[in-house]
């Protein structure tokens, strides 16, 4: 769910024009937490990751690792 939620966000973004700047853009990153596994520094590490990948391919998008 949180994948559709962090798209919807970019493009609600992207389309909004902001009285001060104009269209901007954004990138998100998105990590599934396992509960048997994860703690929350780990899956806040893999979100982290997912946002530079966003930001290495092109901007304005969002990634899951």
């Amino acid at each position: 769910g949180a994948l559709i939620h962090a798209e919807r966000l970019r493009n609600d973004i992207e389309n909004f024009e902001f009285k001060t700047v104009g269209h901007i853009t954004s990138s998100f990153g998105v990590a599934e937490f396992d509960a048997e596994n994860d703690d929350v520094d780990d899956l806040l590490e893999r979100a982290d990751k997912a946002l530079y990948m966003a930001k290495e391919f092109g901007r304005n998008r969002v990634e899951k690792p």
